[in-house]
């Protein structure tokens, strides 16, 4: 999909998507162990009224820590956007697309709004802390990161689109066992993981096209289901066509919904077992 300009001017790339949906570390912080204490310049950085959210970064610097603090307020939260479907929210530099090629976010941080990275087209490296528990919806969407993606073990949320485009990120990629869905379209075609995909147990949904792809091919190597999966939404694993091992539907698996498997011509199975809890294959487009 190309780059979406002039977001304001047009409908929002979220009900964009959402229609063509239609076809969504045990935390080491402890009051005994606070992370290192990492001050922000007010000059630099605009927090909301309550000081401890982050919305933007109005500093010149293309390598840039985020802060924990400002003003002397602990920081627990970056970004300014909501998870509204017909809004578009600017990224915490103002939507100037070429001003980060690296972040890292200083540990404390526990939530990362809505759009706060989308669009970065330079920002190639961010530094996840131990500490976050969401990345929410596009907050990383259509952006050049590169090398492996590492999910902090205690990760709760992936939202939409979260890592939607993010077709330079490789290696494998592993879901922690927190993350009870992991939201519609949050790894669309993030066609350059060349390596195993893990979802752990404790997962128990894989929303829409999370893992697909619109054409070409994704390159995951292998796939391994939770035994507390519960439903695959439509096309989740679209186009799939390296993942090369058995393919085994874990027993308390309910939903297969339509194309969840499609174009995943590489697997080895021979045959294939329905678990006998699956109550539905197909016929639920669209239906949450």
């Amino acid at each position: 999909m190309a780059k979406i300009n002039n977001m304001k001017k047009h409908k929002s790339f979220f009900t964009l998507l959402t229609a063509v949906l239609v076809l969504s570390a045990n935390c080491v912080i402890s009051p005994a162990e606070s992370p290192q204490w990492v001050e922000g310049d007010p000059n630099e950085w605009t927090a909301d009224e309550s000081g401890e959210r982050l919305l933007f970064y109005n500093g010149s610097e293309s390598d840039i820590v985020i802060p924990n603090h400002l003003n002397g307020t602990a920081i627990t939260a970056l970004g300014g956007g909501t998870d509204a479907d017909d809004q578009y929210f600017v990224n915490i530099v103002n939507d100037k697309e070429d001003a980060l090629t690296s972040a890292d976010i200083s540990e404390g941080i526990l939530y990362i709004y809505p759009c706060a990275f989308y669009g970065e087209t330079a920002l190639k490296k961010v530094t996840l802390p131990s500490s976050l528990l969401e990345i929410r919806q596009a907050a990383f969407a259509e952006t050049p990161l590169e090398g492996s993606l590492i999910l902090p073990e205690d990760l709760s949320v992936i939202g939409r689109y979260a890592f939607y485009g993010c077709n330079k990120l490789t290696g494998s990629l592993t879901i922690p066992k927190g993350v009870k869905t992991v939201q519609d379209a949050a790894f669309y075609n993030c066609k350059g993981f060349n390596g195993a995909l893990v979802l752990e147990d404790g997962v128990e949904e894989v929303g829409e096209l999370s893992f697909g792809a619109p054409s070409g091919s994704m390159k995951f190597t292998s796939l391994t289901l939770p035994s507390t999966i519960k439903k695959i939404g439509c096309y989740a694993f679209q186009l799939c066509t390296k993942v090369t091992n058995e393919l085994i539907l874990p027993e308390g698996l309910e939903t297969i919904s339509d194309g969840a498997f499609d174009h995943m011509s590489g697997i080895s199975n021979s045959t294939l077992v329905i678990p006998s809890a699956v109550k539905t294959i197909g016929g639920d487009y669209n239906v949450k």
